[in-house]
């Protein structure tokens, strides 16, 4: 025996491997460079697809990628604008903070920094960040990521904030649980650090757990608040599609599809305290910890990952045939084995939410 070609070599002989890929984005001193890079991640997911990869693999992937393409953007402008005034940490939330990101992804970023201890060096953060966070956000838009259309940047003042800001935005939305403040407070609760002092992230996670101890009001808005996110699935078992517009006679895999899932599990995450972003990764501290999910565990672990599965193979598709990847299927495109177990994944997620409906049933309406 001389050797051994694996499938990594030849995908390292074709440039196509995720290995090669971050060692070509490291490399780059430029955000010109990077463009032709992050154009790869495609290529990528595709030959791991046709390996028949999990999507969990896949998403793990994807977002291993962004994050060196976002950390290599934000090294780069720390070069370019220099030692801040201040200590900061780059945050990411939603897909992105949860490590779930798909093809389509838009920028869902944030700053903190350390709390200046005069009114001078406080002016001179902010002066410097609002150059520096723009500067990332123009960088991020060239290389593929482009503006969260609701605002939720750090080039956004309002998200672009000292520690003590961040501690005082969490305690308001949880002390005032008004349909605006749930919002908010769902869009960061995913926070995760990318770059940076990462201290600066894990003192306000530390801050947020805390905070949530025996909060029963406030989870019983939230959970209320994220019951209204249904599964598609009608009276008599069957799906229930989009009636008119664009994506007629369709299934939303993301709203209706995954949503309600990963909302269940980010509730019994703040309701235990659970540090983990991921939904997996949350799925796996709480079977432990939480009744619901230590009886439903094989069950939520397989239908997250059946759902997700179908978003990332609709997507590629549809990025094959030169379209912009949505996440609306129809049913009628699925085999009968995927219409099944679409379903039963539906219908359990329906049974999680009817015992949501039991834990919090005072603040549900």
């Amino acid at each position: 025996l001389c050797g051994i070609v694996t499938n990594h070599d030849l995908m390292l002989l074709q440039g196509t491997s995720p290995l090669s890929l971050v060692h070509d984005i490291i490399n780059q001193t430029t955000v010109e460079a990077l463009i032709p890079l992050s154009q790869k991640t495609n290529s990528i997911v595709g030959l791991l697809i046709k390996e028949e990869a999990k999507a969990a693999q896949i998403t793990q992937i994807i977002t291993e990628i962004n994050d060196r393409l976002i950390t290599r953007v934000l090294e780069i402008a720390d070069g370019r604008f220099g030692p801040p005034p201040l200590p900061y940490c780059w945050i990411l939330f939603g897909s992105e903070g949860r490590k779930e990101q798909t093809f389509k992804t838009d920028q869902d970023n944030a700053l903190i920094y350390s709390d200046p201890l005069t009114p001078g060096v406080a002016e001179e953060a902010q002066r410097y960040f609002s150059r520096f966070t723009a500067f990332v956000t123009d960088s991020l838009i060239k290389i593929g990521f482009p503006l969260c259309p609701a605002g939720y940047m750090a080039s956004n003042p309002e998200w672009c904030r000292p520690l003590s800001a961040w501690k005082k935005y969490f305690s308001s939305w949880i002390d005032e649980p008004v349909p605006e403040n749930l919002l908010k407070f769902l869009v960061f609760y995913d926070l995760r650090p990318i770059h940076g002092k990462i201290v600066l992230a894990q003192e306000l996670r530390d801050f947020l757990v805390k905070s949530l101890e025996g909060r029963t009001l406030f989870l019983g808005y939230m959970a209320n608040a994220l019951l209204q996110f249904t599964t598609p699935i009608g009276f008599f078992r069957n799906f229930v599609v989009e009636k008119s517009g664009e994506h007629k006679d369709k299934l939303d895999l993301k709203v209706k599809g995954i949503t309600p899932l990963l909302n269940a599990v980010r509730l019994f995450a703040m309701e235990k305290g659970v540090r983990e972003t991921g939904t997996l990764e949350r799925l796996i501290t709480l079977q432990t910890r939480h009744s619901i999910v230590q009886e439903q565990f094989d069950e939520l672990e397989h239908a997250f990952e059946f759902v997700m599965f179908l978003r990332i193979h609709h997507q590629f598709e549809q990025i094959q045939n030169g379209r912009t990847p949505d996440n609306f299927v129809n049913p009628n495109d699925l085999s009968n084995l995927e219409k099944k177990t679409l379903k039963e994944s539906f219908n359990l997620m329906t049974k999680i939410q009817g015992l949501i409906v039991e834990r919090y049933k005072v603040f549900i309406r």
